[in-house]
């Protein structure tokens, strides 16, 4: 059974045991299939006055804004990646070396090099290093560098 179908024999029941409006509304919006992952293109585009060129990208992983130049063709709506080159690269780099350190640990846990407490305490050390993110292009601002322009 789809999430919509499941939504619209909840609401099916309701009716016929005539259920207070309060519940049926509070039923409908807990089973109500949501749309997820949609976002609005003007929320990380900002567009030249003509309402079509894309002129700064909001980059995924720098939360900054960026030119369009440091921007690959890419499947999002305004016809570009949502990472940055530079984001995009430093995304890879602490992939790589999470993975690099992971290997390690699991090779010295295996070897009885580290103990299991120990091993813990080093992946979480790795976490906290891949959470951090590098330096931005010194074009980046956290500042949208346009108005919102009906696409």
């Amino acid at each position: 059974m789809t999430k919509k179908e499941l939504n619209l024999k909840v609401l099916e029941i309701c009716e016929a045991h005539g259920a207070p409006e309060e519940l049926v509304t509070a039923l409908d919006a807990l089973t109500s299939p949501k749309s997820g992952g949609h976002t609005d293109i003007n929320d990380y585009t900002c567009f030249a006055e003509d309402g079509t060129t894309v002129e700064s990208i909001l980059c995924n992983v720098f939360k900054m804004w960026l030119p369009v130049s440091h921007f690959k063709e890419g499947k999002a709506a305004n016809g570009f990646s949502r990472y940055s080159d530079e984001g995009r690269e430093d995304y890879r780099g602490r992939q790589k070396e999470y993975k690099k350190g992971k290997n390690a640990i699991i090779a010295d846990l295996l070897d009885g090099k580290l103990s299991n407490d120990d091993a813990k305490v080093e992946l979480q050390k790795l976490e906290d290093t891949r959470a951090l993110v590098g330096e931005a292009p010194e074009e980046a601002t956290t500042e949208r560098p346009c108005e919102l322009v009906e696409a």
